[in-house]
């Protein structure tokens, strides 16, 4: 009797554990490395890459004296060079314009 009921609680805790397995592994990972050099640019580290017409960008440019309103496509905001291995555990981006400091950076594409 005792070993009817620990076989069926062991086939349930193996169904269990096999259903958590395969969840885990359909997390995805990222595995990519991140790129070592950008082909427009140079690659930073965003806290926020977005629309140069969002309401954030439009006034970090203020900020800095950046007339945004014929700009288009993305910009980076409270970005840094990526100076090491280590990455990006932001959004990594590549500008092609970061002479306004960290507050906002011109020409992104996200990486």
């Amino acid at each position: 009797m005792f070993a009817n009921i620990t076989s069926k609680g062991f086939f349930i805790v193996s169904i269990l554990f096999s259903t958590a397995l395969v969840a885990v592994q359909a997390i995805p990972h990222d595995t990519t490395p991140p790129p070592t050099s950008c082909s427009t640019g140079t690659q930073e580290c965003c806290n926020q890459v977005t629309d140069s017409h969002n309401q954030a960008a439009q006034k970090a440019a203020s900020l800095v004296g950046v007339h945004l309103g014929s700009i288009t496509g993305l910009v980076g905001l409270g970005c840094t060079p990526v100076l090491s291995n280590a990455g990006c555990h932001a959004t990594a981006a590549c500008c092609q314009d970061n002479s306004h400091g960290n507050i906002i950076s011109l020409g992104c594409a996200k990486l």
